[in-house]
């Protein structure tokens, strides 16, 4: 409850850096991201006023990421490293399939880069996601002549 109170005493300070350089962000993402600062898990509250108030890098690490790793290798601000270690935390196949459901965030790291614990789920992953793709092109094939064929499920 003191980590939750300290947030909102600190709405001001909070607001002004989250509106300027490098965040930009508008007054409602200042509102939404606050709100659920207040709500992530108490360990990941107190990391969060630590860096806050003393500039102190978090340590925070959850389904073997820590959150230097969220800010290095998905280009993760501060803010939203900090809600993604929540996730991690307390729902890490969701918060481990987000990182894996995007192309374009994967594209900053390689298979190869990713230590070997994660290396084998996301390989997993990547291999099942193909073979959804290659049986929705089972499903739909559209043939040189124009004509369209699916099968209907």
């Amino acid at each position: 409850m003191i980590t939750q109170t300290t947030i909102v005493l600190k709405y001001i300070l909070l607001r002004k850096r989250m509106m300027n350089e490098p965040y930009k962000y508008t007054e409602r993402q200042v509102m939404h991201t606050v709100w659920r600062l207040i709500h992530v898990d108490p360990e990941i509250q107190r990391a969060f006023i630590e860096w806050f108030t003393d500039g102190k890098e978090p340590k925070l690490k959850y389904a073997g990421i820590s959150f230097s790793e969220l800010q290095k290798y998905r280009k993760m601000n501060e803010f939203n490293a900090f809600l993604f270690m929540d996730e991690l935390k307390n729902n890490p196949d969701a918060a481990l399939n987000m990182l894996v459901a995007n192309d374009a965030r994967l594209s900053t790291v390689g298979l190869e880069e990713l230590r070997p614990e994660l290396r084998e789920y996301v390989a997993q992953k990547l291999k099942e996601r193909d073979a959804d793709d290659e049986k929705k092109k089972e499903d739909f094939q559209l043939h040189d002549n124009g004509s369209i064929t699916f099968k209907l499920k």
